[in-house]
């Protein structure tokens, strides 16, 4: 049986269906027959507790987003929705509004202006 992608796309957001969780991460069924995994460290972020069974159950309903298809391997890599929101959040509020923003620098010139 050949691997089937027709209406999977990279960066494509799914529902699925958590239908086995393992030591490496959780396989996710995106239609029948057509699973793809999310990676242990997708699942957990920075946690050093590498147990998959707190984060997603079996039978769990979950919104993922393809970030590669392999057609070659027959390999899916996902990524929980929830995971991409939380990194977006993460660096905008890390990211400067401006490459030349100096917070001591612009205090400096508010005292200069006095």
């Amino acid at each position: 049986m050949e691997l089937s992608v027709y209406p999977l796309k990279k960066g494509s957001k799914y529902k699925g269906k958590v239908v086995r969780i393992t030591s490496f991460g959780a396989f996710v069924s995106l239609e029948p027959g057509l699973d793809g995994l999310i990676r242990i460290s997708d699942i957990n972020g920075d946690s050093r507790n590498n147990n998959s069974d707190d984060s997603l159950k079996q039978g769990q309903s979950i919104t993922v987003q393809i970030n590669t298809i392999d057609i070659e391997k027959r390999r899916i890599s996902l990524k929980p929705v929830s995971s991409i929101e939380e990194d977006k959040e993460y660096k905008q509020y890390m990211e400067p509004a401006s490459d030349t923003y100096n917070p001591f620098a612009e205090f400096l010139k508010g005292k200069t202006k006095k």
